[in-house]
């Protein structure tokens, strides 16, 4: 995302918004920077919930800290709800989540639910 944050290719996060992220082969610096990066920028103000995919070959740098961890640290006090470890992408098993698709985020059941089919967002909002 930082590749592309800030430009035209960036999706719209709107109030209220679900957000997604996940990664794979990152340590505890780089996604620290990433965190910190979309605090800065207000996004964590404006969701109304956060997915954290499980990292694969997560390189904690020896803080003993996972990316739960280290997202509630940049964050502070998390006044959304969060899924962390959400089997999604770049892990085993792997479910695609269609990006841009409506869903329904249920952090203390550990439930994520489509709530429209995924070929309705296209082309994406």
């Amino acid at each position: 995302m930082e590749g592309f944050f800030g430009t035209e290719y960036m999706p719209k996060i709107e109030t209220g918004d679900i957000l997604f992220l996940e990664d794979s082969l990152k340590d505890a610096c780089t996604i620290e920077r990433s965190f910190s990066l979309l605090k800065l920028a207000g996004v964590f103000e404006k969701i109304g919930g956060l997915i954290l995919g499980k990292h694969e070959k997560f390189d904690d740098n020896g803080t003993g800290k996972q990316p739960y961890e280290i997202l509630l640290e940049v964050m502070g006090d998390p006044k959304v709800p969060i899924l962390a470890d959400f089997d999604c992408c770049h892990t085993h098993p792997m479910f695609t989540l269609p990006i841009g698709c409506s869903v329904m985020l249920d952090a203390a059941r550990k439930q994520v639910s489509l709530t429209e089919h995924p070929l309705n967002t296209f082309p994406f909002k």
